[in-house]
């Protein structure tokens, strides 16, 4: 989201026209039945900002997992949960930036949720399981190394759940 406000901040400064009115509504319309629990166009600009605000810093919460079926099931409930909060959100009472934005979080959440729901690929594929990379961000990072070693215990305390995770869950 980040690097679209960029682009759309970019974009607005560069138009001929500052303020454009409208959005193409094939691209920001909403079902009507996904519409039918959506706030006041008031409340709409905060709730965004609320929205955007969380969906940012869910991704960088380093939260570590054990990769089980449950945890795949409370990703896609929480992808579900996300894109039901987006949705509620009148996009037509939003800025323009802000309708473009409101348009990309709803693509990237409802890609997500095709992805956990019908592709699945903590099913089939074993390198989901492999996540030896923040291993190797942690050492090379920068810092002291006494002072990554709380981290590093942190990575490696959950790869033997991780690997049997891998290990019941591939088909």
């Amino acid at each position: 989201l980040s690097t679209l406000i960029a682009a759309s901040a970019l974009l607005a400064g560069c138009a001929d026209d500052p303020a454009p009115q409208a959005v193409d509504d094939s691209v920001t319309a909403v079902p009507a039945v996904e519409q039918a629990a959506t706030l006041p166009a008031a409340d709409a600009t905060a709730a965004f900002s609320a929205f955007v605000e969380d969906f940012l810093a869910a991704r960088e919460r380093n939260e570590r997992s054990d990769f089980s079926r449950d945890h795949f099931e409370g990703e896609l409930q929480q992808t579900r949960t996300d894109l039901a909060r987006l949705r509620a959100i009148d996009s037509s009472a939003l800025s323009f930036d802000d309708r473009l934005d409101w348009t990309f979080a709803q693509s990237i959440l409802r890609g997500r949720e095709i992805w956990q729901e019908q592709v699945q690929n903590w099913r089939y594929d074993p390198r989901v399981y492999l996540r030896f990379r923040d291993l190797g961000m942690t050492v090379q990072g920068p810092g002291e190394p006494a002072d990554k070693v709380d981290e590093l215990l942190a990575i490696l305390a959950v790869l033997p759940a991780q690997f049997r995770s891998g290990r019941a869950n591939l088909e």
